[in-house]
């Protein structure tokens, strides 16, 4: 719609033109249409040129976007995928080593009360030796339940080898954090990924996630133009959304020529319980 108007434009400046080359011209009508077909189809060859262009960035802004929304979605799912195995497994533990070493050492503690010297020493030490494997197992059913919640590597799974600006990531944790916190996190890196590479005209992002006992903040800096006024699309919106449900919030500065700061903050929200 936006090349059809340009070229309508072009058409409607050439009318003009043609006009005033015949008035100038006295009436050369011949010359003046050839004047005003070779400017019209030189200005709409360059309208389409443009437009095309444009276009063609668009579709790639567009892609680039979709590769870093697929990234994004396959890191959390990754993680969704290890967190569910290491479940499955804790489960296992519990409900078949965990009881067969309960039933092995109740079976001990029977039959030594049946055993006599030597035997029962075996027995006592057999029955030892079952109590600690189900103290291990209990330990390690306890671990694997534990929330992962950790964001190094969806995120560098995330950044790693995209094209634009180059990215430099830190990552602080100090403690698990909720699957709804890390969820979150990681979303609003890749909103944060998809608008500089659509608005920022930048060649270089920085990233700084850190999470503790107190909360989580990401903040993004990076050297692209800047902007005098800040306006909330839809990428800015969703993320205030998505950070509002859980509490949390986010700040934008920029200045012409000094790039773009956002600073998105959770609070502290304990781990999900097994």
């Amino acid at each position: 719609l936006a090349a059809r108007h340009s070229i309508v434009q072009v058409v409607f400046q050439s009318f003009l033109i043609g006009i005033g080359l015949v008035t100038i011209g006295g009436g050369a009508a011949g010359d003046a249409m050839l004047a005003v077909v070779a400017y019209g189809g030189f200005q709409a060859f360059a309208v389409v040129v443009v437009h095309s262009e444009q276009r063609e960035a668009a579709a790639r802004a567009d892609l680039a976007a979709a590769n870093i929304e697929l990234r994004a979605t396959s890191a959390l799912l990754a993680r969704s995928s290890q967190t569910a195995e290491r479940l499955r497994i804790a489960r296992e533990l519990h409900d078949v080593v965990g009881h067969q070493l309960t039933a092995l050492s109740l079976e001990l503690e029977v039959a030594s009360h049946h055993a006599d010297g030597e035997a029962r020493r075996h027995v006592l030490r057999a029955r030892a030796t079952a109590k600690a494997l189900l103290d291990d197992a209990r330990d390690a059913v306890g671990e694997l339940r534990a929330p992962e919640g950790r964001l190094v590597e969806p995120l560098r799974e995330l950044v790693d080898d995209l094209p634009g600006p180059a990215i430099a990531l830190q990552v602080v944790e100090d403690c698990a954090l909720s699957d709804a916190h890390a969820v979150t996190i990681v979303r609003c890196v890749q909103e944060l990924v998809t608008n500089t590479l659509r608005h920022a005209d930048a060649e270089r992002l920085w990233i700084t996630v850190r999470a503790g006992p107190d909360g989580a903040t990401v903040t993004a800096r990076d050297d692209g133009r800047g902007a005098a006024v800040v306006r909330a699309g839809n990428g800015l919106t969703g993320m205030r959304e998505r950070l509002g449900a859980l509490g949390g919030d986010v700040t934008v500065y920029s200045r012409p020529g000094q790039g773009f700061e956002v600073t998105a903050r959770l609070p502290g929200a304990p781990p999900e319980s097994p």
